[in-house]
């Protein structure tokens, strides 16, 4: 069946986000903390002393593709990252409303992009035109983009990393029916109805195309990444990190 969904992230996923983040993505708060755990540590690597690392920490500059409501950067802001050196993209204006609501007074930059100009570029000026950032976290949004976007957006990623810098990608890759009908049932003990799955996964047709979790691994390699591991997986939601060479 080639339907095409009509899934949008609209005012009532908006208002239900949290929801739908928790319990249709395996794993998802332990994947956004491991992620900044993982940024940290990056971005502290080098430093040898406490003034370093409250250095090192408050210029690192981090993106964040499909930033939302912004839960990813209560991760960062508590181990010591600056508020005003997230930045982040959003495709969503309900959800970037959100974002504003909650952190716009403290500095953080955002940019809303019309669905229709995907994938975003990652050194516009929005952001000062710098391709200087040290973290890059792409949640659960490189999935949406067309198949054929997605190795472009990936270099376009690592151009726009520092030397050094950390990419951390979560997708949804391509589930065997046997995982699916297991991931489903996860769904259940989340609380969510047979009804909603199967309205969820005939909207997300053709919106959300997965692909096999090895095409992710060459294409991060071909992309021009270096030390490319699984942070997380489970039920096919995978999160890597790749780091782009230091020299």
């Amino acid at each position: 069946d080639s339907t095409q969904g009509d899934w949008e992230f609209d005012q009532n996923v908006s208002d239900d986000w949290e929801n739908h983040m928790v319990a249709h993505i395996p794993g998802r708060d332990d994947v956004l903390e491991l992620s900044a755990e993982m940024a940290y540590r990056s971005v502290v690597s080098g430093a040898t002393s406490p003034e370093q690392i409250i250095q090192a920490l408050s210029s690192a500059r981090i993106l964040v593709f499909w930033i939302a409501k912004g839960a990813t950067v209560a991760r960062y802001v508590k181990r010591g990252f600056a508020v005003g050196n997230v930045v982040g993209i959003n495709y969503s204006k309900p959800l970037n409303d959100g974002l504003k609501e909650a952190y716009s007074n403290q500095g953080l930059k955002s940019l809303l992009v019309d669905p229709k100009n995907r994938p975003a570029n990652p050194c516009c000026e929005t952001f000062g035109g710098r391709c200087s950032f040290d973290v890059i976290q792409m949640p659960w949004s490189l999935h949406f983009e067309k198949i054929e976007d997605r190795l472009q957006l990936m270099q376009q990623v690592y151009s726009a990393l520092k030397p050094g810098g950390v990419f951390i990608l979560s997708e949804k890759t391509r589930q065997p029916q046997i995982l699916e009908v297991a991931y489903h049932e996860w769904k259940r003990q989340q609380g969510v109805s047979d009804d909603v799955i199967a309205s969820k996964k005939k909207s997300l047709q053709g919106v959300l195309e997965t692909l096999p979790s090895r095409w992710y691994e060459e294409k991060l390699v071909e992309a021009g990444f270096e030390e490319v591991a699984v942070l997380h997986a489970k039920f096919g939601f995978v999160t890597w990190m790749g780091r782009k060479p230091r020299t």
